[in-house]
């Protein structure tokens, strides 16, 4: 294993990794600055270190030597289609593999994979997917396709640290209208802009876009929150109602958007499309209100700003279930059953 790698994972001794009271975690990244990862595994670190375990975070194409796989109790390979001989060496050398997905890497937003390319991809995940000792999903979805792929996977959700986002009672006078999100998303909320400059004409509220990227938005008055890392809660607190828009498509039913368990800690009544995983997150009008057509985009998004009781009631009932389903702490301990 390479000098760049060594740097990476270790950032010690190579004699503390093998210290005996000690497990050893590394996960094989998606991207060290990935949303995704942040989310899915960083938040984790201290919760595995509290638990008596040696984590360690590095990038796939860092390791040069698979062989130090062989240092850690179990390696965690996040998200990615590896090459058949790329696997075949993870898969020698780590001692338990886990594989983990949050989205569905084998599909592509828009036009699906056909013919020889789609053969090939599901010929890679089906490899990977039955020769992991364990597959975890963010979702049912996602469980379903790996099951496909011949895999009995585990659903482990995605998750929230409450501490870190707190819950602020919704504003009763002039409520908040918010949109957080990355770049490539930005489409979704542009879907909508009819329905929010419809809303925004008839009410004295206020609309705001968090994100990494101004999207010029003409003909709609918004505030625009650039992204800062670290600071996302700080923004999102600020938000009375959260949009979760999505297009139905079979991409993006396997997502399990972060925005929208973002917008239950916060104490934001949201708004989203019923479509695919999203489902597993918000409960009918117990968490969240849906939306498919432009006229219910504005109907719903209209009804939250007019009843200050029923934004009450979603943003009260939100918090819960987040506490509930998908607060840190629990999903970590079912996360660490699946590590033993």
């Amino acid at each position: 294993m390479g000098k760049k790698f060594a740097e990476t994972v270790a950032g010690h001794p190579r004699k503390k990794l093998m210290d005996p009271t000690d497990k050893s975690l590394l996960v094989l990244v998606f991207g060290l600055d990935a949303p995704s990862t942040r989310y899915r595994w960083l938040e984790y670190e201290s919760h595995f270190k509290a638990a008596g375990w040696n984590v360690k975070f590095a990038r796939l194409e860092d390791v040069s030597d698979f062989a130090m796989l062989a240092d850690f109790d179990v390696v965690v390979l996040q998200k990615t289609m590896v090459s058949g001989r790329v696997f075949k060496q993870i898969r020698r050398h780590a001692k338990k593999l886990v594989y983990d997905a949050d989205d569905r890497i084998w599909m592509r937003p828009g036009k699906p994979y056909r013919g020889l390319t789609r053969w090939k991809i599901q010929r890679r995940m089906r490899a990977i997917a039955s020769g992991a000792d364990i597959c975890i999903a963010a979702n049912s979805y996602i469980a379903d396709d790996l099951t496909y792929f011949s895999a009995e996977p585990v659903v482990i959700p995605m998750a929230l640290d409450t501490g870190e986002w707190k819950y602020r009672e919704p504003d009763p006078v002039r409520p908040t209208i918010g949109w957080t999100g990355g770049p490539k998303n930005l489409p979704f909320l542009k879907s909508i802009l009819p329905a929010l400059r419809s809303v925004l004409g008839k009410h004295d509220i206020s609309f705001q876009i968090h994100c990494g990227e101004n999207p010029q938005f003409s003909g709609i008055n918004y505030q625009y929150i650039p992204f800062e890392l670290g600071q996302e809660s700080e923004a999102v607190r600020g938000f009375d109602i959260g949009l979760c828009p999505l297009p139905d498509d079979p991409f993006s039913s396997g997502k399990s958007p972060i925005k929208s368990l973002q917008y239950l800690a916060s104490g934001a009544a949201v708004v989203a499309s019923p479509h695919g995983a999203v489902q597993d997150i918000l409960i009918g009008e117990k968490s969240g209100l849906w939306a498919v057509s432009l006229e219910e985009w504005e109907s719903q998004i209209s009804r939250l700003v007019e009843d200050t009781s029923l934004r009450l009631a979603l943003a009260r009932q939100g918090r819960a279930r987040l506490e509930e389903r998908f607060a840190t702490p629990k999903v970590f301990d079912e996360l660490r059953v699946v590590m033993q």
